[in-house]
C-alpha cells in the first residue's frame, strides 16, 4: 500500500516489469486536507467514484463551461489520466464528516496513458481542457 498523509505524498518509481501471480492488485491512500479544493487523478486503471465517498468529487466539462457532481452510482469509473475536483468537509448537515483520504485500489497505471485534448473556441472558458 502506497500511504499519504499530511506531511508527505507517497512515490511510487518503476524500473523494469512488474508481474502479479493470480490476482494482485496495489492500494493507493490520497490524503485530503478538509475544507480545501484538490486536484485529483486516479493512480490505477480500474478506480471508481466510490474511493471519494462522502466527498464531494467534480469533473470540468469546456465545452459549456459546466462542472458535473460525481455521486451516482459508486461503480462510475475514473477516466486514467483525467484530472477531477475533490472536496473533503468536516461539516455538513445531516451527514459525517468525510474520511480524511480516498484509497484506490487496482492495478496501477504505470504506461503512458494518451489523451486527445479538444478545444472549444466558443465556450467561455476555451482550452479548459480536461478530458472526459
Amino acid at each position: 500500500m502506497l500511504k499519504d498523509d499530511y506531511s508527505s505524498v507517497p512515490s511510487f518509481l518503476q524500473k523494469g516489469t512488474i508481474t502479479f501471480t493470480g490476482s494482485g492488485e496495489a492500494k493507493v491512500e490520497q490524503y485530503l486536507t478538509k475544507n480545501v479544493w484538490h486536484i485529483v487523478a486516479s493512480p490505477v486503471n480500474n478506480g471508481t467514484i466510490a474511493s471519494y465517498s462522502w466527498m464531494y468529487l467534480y469533473y470540468y466539462q469546456e465545452s459549456d463551461n459546466t462542472w458535473h457532481n460525481m455521486n451516482t452510482p459508486l461503480t462510475t469509473p475514473l477516466n486514467p489520466g483525467q484530472g477531477y475536483f475533490a472536496w473533503a468537509y468536516t461539516n455538513y448537515p445531516s451527514y459525517p464528516p468525510s474520511p480524511d483520504s480516498a484509497v484506490l485500489n487496482g492495478i496501477l497505471n504505470y504506461h503512458d496513458i494518451p489523451v486527445t485534448l479538444s478545444n472549444t473556441d466558443a465556450s467561455p472558458k476555451s482550452g479548459w481542457s480536461i478530458m472526459r
